[in-house]
């Protein structure tokens, strides 16, 4: 993840928010020789990022501990619909199988 992936909306002009991430790529798989698995910084790593890194990110934020734990539970329960939307795209097999060990083995850190 790049910081441009990330936006600030003020949907009421009051109070920002953040947007959903776009324009994201699974680099590693297209670039297998980058070893980061993200531009940012999360507890001084880029890579094997845990559940408890982004409890950690979302305290520094002053984001309760319930509701950080409460989406990602949400993203874990989300893993099939990621493989079904992996299914339907256009990716080769090959890569579409890549793509699937990559998210399982991301999502299973969030467990």
């Amino acid at each position: 993840m790049h910081l441009k992936n990330f936006s600030l909306y003020a949907p009421d002009g009051d109070e920002y928010i953040l947007t959903p991430a776009y324009d994201l790529l699974p680099t590693n798989l297209i670039l297998p020789e980058d070893s980061e698995e993200s531009a940012l910084t999360l507890r001084g790593k880029r890579n094997r990022l845990k559940k408890e890194d982004f409890v950690y990110l979302a305290q520094q934020y002053g984001i309760h501990p319930k509701t950080v734990e409460g989406l990602i539970a949400r993203i874990v329960g989300l893993q099939e619909s990621f493989f079904e939307a992996i299914e339907q795209s256009f990716l080769p097999e090959e890569a579409q199988k890549a793509y699937k060990a990559l998210i399982a083995e991301r999502i299973g850190r969030l467990s």
